[in-house]
């Protein structure tokens, strides 16, 4: 894999970095902070960036994103590392079912072929912000779920 372009890097992989932090955040049942969560993303992004670098097949630069991000939930939250591990890669899961169903929507919707969208940066840029929005919203409504649930094992109204 080769470098990301850096209109890519800024507008797509660090947006979805802090999508995928929200949605580790809340599956690890922590609060939402925004240093935390921009310190991790930043954390993901470089991983992501540098790891492209290296002469390593398909996928690889996903399972060590994984594993870091796992260890740094770990210890900004100072959670089970197997819980900071599981959260983690709910959340790739997550954000991986928010592209599949996204590209082929707007694949459908353009009528262009995945090398024709991934030839035009802006396009490929852009063809991942859904995604993000998705995996986003999932991580929020999951976190307003389980403080709804807090909420009423303590008799508070909600």
């Amino acid at each position: 894999m080769g470098p990301i372009p850096f209109l890519t890097l800024i507008l797509q992989t660090f947006p979805e970095n802090i999508a995928v932090i929200v949605c580790q955040t809340a599956l690890v049942r922590q609060a939402f902070r925004p240093k935390p969560i921009l310190l991790l993303a930043a954390i993901g992004t470089v991983t992501i960036f540098s790891v492209r670098l290296l002469p390593l097949g398909f996928g690889a630069h996903t399972t060590i994103w994984i594993l870091i991000m796992a260890a740094a939930c770990w210890m900004v939250y100072k959670v089970k590392v197997s819980r900071a591990l599981i959260a983690t890669i709910f959340a790739v899961l997550i954000l991986g079912l928010g592209e599949v169903i996204f590209c082929e929507l707007l694949l459908g919707i353009l009528n262009i072929s995945p090398e024709q969208l991934q030839s035009d940066p802006w396009l490929w840029t852009l063809s991942g912000l859904p995604q993000v929005v998705f995996t986003l919203a999932v991580g929020l409504l999951y976190q307003q779920l389980v403080n709804k649930k807090r909420k009423s094992d303590h008799g508070e109204p909600s």
